[in-house]
């Protein structure tokens, strides 16, 4: 059988390995962490809590996700040597479960050290029973929904900014939309934008007292 190049496979060609290789770039600050979060897994207690991901690096597991899921499709169609047909929603559900399941190993840590993974994804893939991983990713959402601006203080705010500065020259354009969300990176530009305004309140002040 041809090999045969899916829509799906196409886009994936196409992806700007840019954006992929903006990941590298060191983190401007710790991410946000939630409260601990405790559900029943087999008879025990479990508790983890969850990190903020960025934008750039859910792009990053979104397209891993897309790409295992053609990978099976592939798989079973060069096993049996037929065609697949009729396979979208099959693919679309196969698709999101793997989408799911590896959001929630990335964003799951141990909340004692926030830091450090609360399972390996084996775990998350073979043990985790699917009715625990609905209520884990419900509370994921539910948490990262809730965030916003409120969250991030000005010292905070002023630390990103001295960063850029620092960085500026070996920044590239993609690096903070990989490494932030989008509520943190408005919150930054407000605080760029009210910096520069006082400054330039500031030099118009001192241009009109030199003038008297």
């Amino acid at each position: 059988m041809a090999d045969k190049i899916s829509a799906f496979e196409a886009a994936l060609r196409g992806v700007d390995r840019n954006a992929i290789n903006a990941l590298d770039a060191p983190a401007t600050a710790e991410p946000l962490v939630s409260p601990p979060v405790t559900v029943r897994i087999k008879g025990k207690d479990v508790t983890v809590c969850f990190v903020e991901i960025s934008e750039g690096n859910k792009q990053k597991i979104r397209y891993q996700a897309i790409a295992e899921a053609e990978e099976l499709r592939k798989r079973l169609e060069d096993q049996t040597g037929v065609e697949w047909r009729n396979a979208d929603m099959a693919i679309e559900e196969l698709r999101t479960n793997r989408w799911d399941m590896l959001l929630l190993h990335a964003a799951m840590r141990d909340p004692e050290n926030p830091s450090r993974e609360a399972a390996p994804f084996f775990w998350v893939e073979n043990e985790l029973p699917s009715d625990a991983m609905a209520v884990l990713c419900s509370k994921y959402h539910e948490w990262e929904q809730g965030l916003d601006v409120s969250n991030i203080t000005a010292d905070d705010l002023k630390k990103k900014q001295d960063w850029i500065i620092e960085n500026l020259d070996d920044l590239k354009h993609l690096d903070l939309w990989q490494q932030e969300d989008t509520s943190t990176l408005m919150a930054l530009l407000l605080f760029m934008a009210d910096q520069l305004r006082t400054y330039q309140t500031d030099s118009s002040s001192d241009t009109s007292s030199k003038e008297e």
